[in-house]
């Protein structure tokens, strides 16, 4: 299992001593190119962990005229997301993270209803 005491690092997100490359022929080695027996999907990827928050004051003026302010942030705690590990064996960064998902983002609008 890759993902057994697996450190969870940048550098390193799943075990990668547990892979291994075929032998590219038969006449050299004499072991057959067979497929492997791990199931698809057997490395678990990393989590996404967001706390979006939104603050809103409605104001009205008279009865038909609206007011509307607004605070939006996106990934409030500002956690660091790792999003795409390099699952390629005969890559050179083969186990580590290789993108990171948006920071913390901070949106603000006022809407007019009339």
């Amino acid at each position: 299992d890759p993902n057994a005491n697996a450190p969870h690092t940048v550098t390193q997100w799943f075990n990668t001593a547990c892979f291994q490359l075929n032998p590219p022929n038969t006449t050299t080695t004499g072991i057959p190119n067979m497929i492997g027996n791990a199931p698809r999907g057997v490395v678990i990827g990393p989590p996404t962990t967001r706390v979006d928050f939104t603050m809103s004051k409605n104001i009205r003026f008279g009865e038909t005229k609206r007011l509307q302010l607004r605070a939006e942030t996106f990934n409030l705690l500002n956690h660091t997301n790792f999003r795409a590990v390099s699952t390629n064996v005969t890559a050179a960064n083969f186990g580590q993270v290789t993108s990171f998902r948006d920071p913390r983002n901070l949106q603000f609008g006022v809407k007019f209803e009339f």
